[in-house]
C-alpha cells in the first residue's frame, strides 16, 4: 500500500460547519489555540515533580528498597503524564508558536527518553492522517502477537490476547527507549519521510546520545550512587519503564481499539468519505465527565476533538466539546464516546477477546 486518502471537499459541509463553530465560539470567549495560564503552571509542576522525586530516590531518606521501588513507579506514571501532557501539545505546534519556548520544551521530553522528530512523523504524519488505516497508523500495529481488527491475520494464541494483552503492554517503553526510534529512523528513509540520508545519519546519531544520557541518568547515576545491589536498581528501573508503559498504551488504546469505531483495510488506496466525518468514524472519547482525568491524560480522552483540531490546546477541548458532539447529530455523523475509563478498558478488552475468538 502506497497511498491512502479521504476527501476533504466531499460532503464538506460537517467539517466546514463544525470548525466556523468552533473558531467562532473561541473568538466570541478570547480563547486563545495555544498554552494557557494554566496549561504552563501544571508544565512547571510536573517538571518539577518529575525532577524532585528523581532526587528523592538517590536520596532515598528511608534507606528502603521499597521507597526506591514505589518512588521509579510513580516516575513511571509521570513520565507518561509529561508525554501526554507536554510532548503530545508541542509536537502539535499546539503549546507555543514561540520557537525559544519549543526549544526549551525539548527539556522535559529528552527527559522522559523520547524522540520528538521520530514522535511526529508517527503521529502528527501518520496517525492522524490515516487513522486506523491498516499498513500505515503504527497505533494498530499488531506486531504478531495482536489482532486488533478484522484486517489482520487471526492466530490461535490471539484467542488468549485479552488476557497477555496487560503483560505485553508493559513492555512497550523498554521498546521504545532502546531500539524503536533507530528502526523508525531506517524505514521512514526508506518512505521518504525524512528527506536525505544526511539527515537521516544526523538523527540518528541525536538519538543515540539522548537515548544513552537518559539510561544513564535514571540508570547509571543510580547504579553509582545508592548502595543497594545492582539487581534491585535494575529491577527498580525496569519498573518505571513497565509502569510508564502500561499507562500510556492503555490511553492510546482507548481512543482507537474499541467497538463501534471503524477500521481501513490495507487494499484500498482511499475512503470516499470526507476527512472529518472519517475523523469521528475510527475515533471514540472516553471519561468526558471525568476532569481528573482530561487533566492527567492532557485531554487525550477527547480524542475526537483532538483529531478535528490537533493545533488547539487541549485545554480547551472540554469547552469544544459539546459543539462538535451538537454538530455532529445535526449532520448524523457518529460521536463515540463511553462514559468512563473503567467503561472504555472494559469495551477495549472485549474488543481483543471478540477478536481472538
Amino acid at each position: 500500500m502506497t497511498q491512502f486518502s479521504a476527501h476533504f471537499q466531499k460532503d464538506a459541509a460537517f467539517g466546514e460547519t463544525v470548525r466556523k463553530r468552533v473558531f467562532d465560539f473561541m473568538k466570541e470567549n478570547k480563547l486563545s489555540k495555544r498554552a494557557n495560564v494554566g496549561m504552563i503552571a501544571k508544565t512547571c509542576l510536573l517538571f518539577a515533580a518529575y525532577v524532585l522525586l528523581f532526587l528523592g530516590i538517590l536520596w532515598n531518606p528511608f534507606q528502603s528498597i521499597a521507597w526506591m521501588f514505589l518512588s521509579y513507579g510513580i516516575l513511571g506514571l509521570l513520565l507518561g503524564v509529561i508525554g501526554m501532557n507536554i510532548m503530545h501539545d508541542k509536537v502539535h505546534g499546539a503549546y507555543s508558536e514561540n520557537s525559544f519556548w519549543n526549544l526549551l520544551l525539548e527539556i522535559p521530553i529528552f527527559l522522559i527518553g523520547l524522540e520528538s522528530s521520530i514522535w511526529h512523523i508517527e503521529h502528527n504524519i501518520l496517525h492522524h492522517n490515516f487513522t486506523n488505516v491498516e499498513g500505515m497508523d503504527h497505533d494498530i500495529h499488531h506486531r504478531y502477537v495482536f489482532r486488533f481488527s478484522e484486517n489482520q491475520p487471526k492466530r490461535w494464541f490471539h484467542r488468549y490476547q485479552h488476557l497477555y494483552a496487560p503483560y505485553i503492554y508493559g513492555l512497550l517503553l523498554f521498546e521504545w527507549l532502546t531500539v524503536k526510534d533507530f528502526v523508525k529512523v531506517i524505514q521512514y528513509r526508506k518512505r521518504n519521510l525524512i528527506s536525505s540520508n544526511g539527515r537521516a545519519t544526523r538523527l540518528f546519531i541525536q538519538i543515540l546520545l539522548k537515548k544513552s544520557a537518559f539510561h544513564f541518568i535514571f540508570l547509571g547515576v543510580p547504579l553509582l550512587v545508592l548502595t543497594f545491589h545492582h539487581w534491585w536498581i535494575i529491577l527498580a528501573y525496569g519498573s518505571m519503564l513497565v509502569c510508564g508503559g502500561f499507562f500510556m498504551t492503555m490511553v492510546f488504546q482507548l481512543a482507537h481499539i474499541v467497538p463501534d469505531v471503524r477500521f481501513i483495510p490495507n487494499n484500498q488506496a482511499s475512503i470516499e468519505e470526507n476527512w472529518f466525518v472519517y475523523q469521528l468514524q475510527t475515533t471514540s472519547n472516553f471519561a468526558p465527565q471525568q476532569s481528573v482525568v482530561t487533566k492527567v491524560i492532557g485531554g487525550l480522552n477527547y480524542q475526537i476533538e483532538h483529531h478535528l483540531f490537533p493545533s488547539i490546546c487541549h485545554v480547551n477541548y472540554p469547552l469544544i466539546a459539546p459543539i462538535v458532539k451538537q454538530t455532529a447529530e445535526e449532520f448524523s455523523v457518529p460521536y463515540y464516546c463511553l462514559p468512563t475509563v473503567g467503561s472504555a478498558i472494559r469495551a477495549h478488552f472485549r474488543l481483543l477477546k471478540t477478536l481472538g475468538e
